[in-house]
């Protein structure tokens, strides 16, 4: 009978002891996926306090750094497809053309797209053919007038303006007319508006990388010319 109750009472002690050690695993493994559930909705949070801070991103400050940066990488573009090297690189040029998309034009994209925007608000086929002719008629003379008055105001030469402008001006904007007529109407077609800064800055790229092409182009074949006609008349 003692050796029954012994044997019964260790296996009441060891059933006692696997329950205790059961509820301890079971306490450690809560522990870890209460601490695993807590660093999961940590790292939530993180990303979601990221994310809120991207959008929460003043938007004129937004459209100007997008424009700043696509226009210095446009002039960037522009010149070594004119056969910029590191020594002959103009970073003044650059610099300027930068700072002209980050001070004046981004900003100034960001205001002009959302007055169009509230004033043409309705999906129709007039307001569309509306803001693709504004963005040529009021938009566009604005713009070559205020990059040209930038460009030669930083390099003190803001005198030369009325001449630039009567020299340049009609053919740079009837020659943009081509290439920005079929930008701006896919932007107001099918660009949000929160990214048409970012859209049009972009085609603002392969702009100014096609006029820079084309200029020195033009400027290679005259000087072929001029060099053909001094060896005739030699």
């Amino acid at each position: 009978m003692f050796r029954a109750g012994s044997w019964s009472l260790r296996g009441q002690g060891m059933q006692f002891r696997s329950f205790r050690n059961n509820r301890r695993k079971h306490a450690n493994t809560s522990k870890r996926d209460v601490s695993s559930n807590a660093g999961k909705a940590a790292n939530a949070a993180n990303a979601a306090n990221a994310a809120n801070a991207s959008s929460s991103m003043n938007p004129v400050l937004k459209s100007a750094l997008i424009s700043g940066t696509l226009s210095l990488a446009g002039d960037l573009v522009a010149q070594l497809l004119t056969g910029a090297t590191p020594s002959s690189y103009d970073a003044p040029r650059a610099a300027r053309m930068g700072s002209f998309g980050l001070v004046f034009y981004g900003p100034y994209q960001h205001y002009w797209y959302a007055a169009l925007d509230r004033a043409f608000n309705a999906k129709t086929t007039r307001n569309f053919a509306i803001k693709v002719f504004l963005n040529q008629a009021a938009l566009a003379p604005i713009v070559i007038s205020a990059v040209f008055a930038w460009t030669l105001g930083l390099q003190n030469k803001l005198d030369e303006f009325p001449a630039k402008c009567e020299r340049d001006f009609w053919k740079t904007m009837t020659t943009g007319w081509k290439f920005w007529v079929p930008a701006a109407s896919i932007n107001f077609y099918a660009v949000p508006l929160n990214s048409q800064v970012l859209y049009m800055s972009c085609c603002g790229v392969i702009w100014t990388a096609y006029l820079s092409y084309s200029s020195s182009k033009a400027q290679a074949v005259q000087e072929g010319g001029d060099t053909k006609g001094r060896k005739k008349k030699g």
